[in-house]
């Protein structure tokens, strides 16, 4: 696969094919960093999403539950599962072998979840931890299955207290403990997103405490070796599509992609006739008044999202026709369907210009 840049949904946790050698995994476009992505922001961001999925997180891959809000309250509360496995979680991120005792494993949980000061229960609920006349021991095996759960923020806004953070969330073999864009493609899987509010306390252990996070449903197209690729021999262009899209229009200048509920819809139109640049962005931007569009003129396009749309313009004055891409979508799977449209931008070769 071609793409503009390094973007794309990756494909399922699997075994590396050793004779195969794996590019590095595409990630979705980075947008504004107000703080820097480093150590102390993905070990929390790690610790919040496990925290909240539980050690046996992949046995819910199967299912598709709704997206899940959790704020400070319930942070907060005094019989929360969330304390528990944040505290195991924590111990494990800081190599703690010895056993805590009540005060000490409080402390460890503030340092993970902010202004929080409950009580522990008298017994752990969790295979993880285990309540011993010593204190609370970490069964670090418990919080093992062979595969990592990680994070990868693309978006970091700081208003100088707190951060919001998006983020994608992905699975790869445990062996792969490194950034997103460095591990092969063919070994990670995009899960969800996630959006988090974290306070910055820099001169704490993780540099931040979470305040609450929204996460996602489960994507229904993670994995990218299950895309299906599209050509256009009369119109001259090549694309990746979603697998759970099926073609509904097959005419040449106007193909069409939908899901089986009719809720995703992919319009990729090819129109007779030359525009330069300028006019194809004016007659957009008079159809579509106030909104955001982002040009990309070295590849010959533009684009813009709305609340569940994306559209794409491809437009060069060396070719005889030029390409609109429109995808429709639920809104309340905005964030997902973004990271589609970048896949679908970022794999769009119009074969007449030099943009694969």
């Amino acid at each position: 696969m071609k793409f503009r840049s390094l973007m794309a949904i990756l494909t399922v946790c699997c075994l590396l094919f050793a004779s195969v050698p794996a590019l590095a995994a595409p990630t979705r476009d980075q947008q504004a960093l107000e703080l820097t992505v480093d150590a102390n922001l993905d070990n929390i961001l790690e610790i919040a999403v496990k925290a909240f999925m539980g050690p046996e997180w992949i046995k819910v891959l199967e299912s598709a539950p709704a997206a899940a809000s959790v704020t400070n309250d319930d942070l907060s509360a005094a019989d929360s599962t969330l304390a528990l496995r944040a505290l195991a979680y924590a111990m494990a991120y800081t190599g703690e072998e010895k056993a805590l005792d009540n005060l000490q494993a409080r402390a460890l949980i503030a340092q993970v979840y902010t202004d929080w000061q409950e009580k522990l229960p008298d017994a752990a609920a969790e295979k993880a931890l285990e309540k011993t006349e010593a204190g609370w021991v970490l069964h670090r095996e418990a919080l093992e299955n062979g595969y990592r759960l990680g994070v990868y923020p693309y978006s970091v806004e700081f208003d100088g207290v707190n951060a919001t953070v998006q983020a994608d969330i992905f699975c790869c073999p445990s062996e792969y403990d490194i950034s997103a864009d460095g591990i092969p493609e063919d070994v990670l899987t995009w899960l969800l997103n996630g959006v988090f509010s974290l306070r910055f306390t820099p001169e704490s252990l993780f540099g931040y405490t979470v305040n609450g996070y929204t996460l996602s449903p489960f994507y229904l197209d993670g994995k990218l070796n299950a895309w299906q690729e599209a050509e256009n021999t009369e119109f001259e262009y090549s694309v990746f599509v979603p697998s759970h899209l099926g073609l509904a229009d097959d005419t040449a200048g106007r193909r069409i992609w939908q899901s089986a509920d009719g809720q995703a819809v992919l319009t990729i139109e090819a129109e007779e006739g030359s525009l330069s640049f300028d006019e194809a962005l004016a007659a957009f931007l008079q159809e579509h008044p106030g909104q955001t569009v982002t040009q990309q003129r070295l590849f010959d396009d533009f684009y813009a999202f709305a609340d569940g749309s994306f559209t794409l313009i491809v437009v060069s004055e060396a070719l005889p026709w030029h390409y609109t891409v429109t995808f429709t979508f639920p809104a309340e799977r905005q964030a997902e369907y973004e990271f589609y449209s970048e896949i679908i931008r970022n794999s769009f070769s119009a074969w007449g210009i030099s943009n694969g």
